[in-house]
């Protein structure tokens, strides 16, 4: 995979430098792009029903 893509519309009457600080603090809190972005060891399980 080369390169993940993520676009949200919003619908509030706000200015840029918001929108802006509201993407930060996504960026910064969203367990998704944590994982993306720094490395994280998976370990998987198999168990029968």
């Amino acid at each position: 995979m080369e390169q993940i893509s993520v676009s949200v519309q919003v619908a509030a009457d706000v200015d840029d430098a918001t929108l802006a600080r509201w993407q930060d603090a996504a960026r910064a809190k969203c367990p998704f792009v944590y994982t993306v972005v720094n490395p994280i060891t998976l370990t998987t399980t198999v168990e029968r029903a």
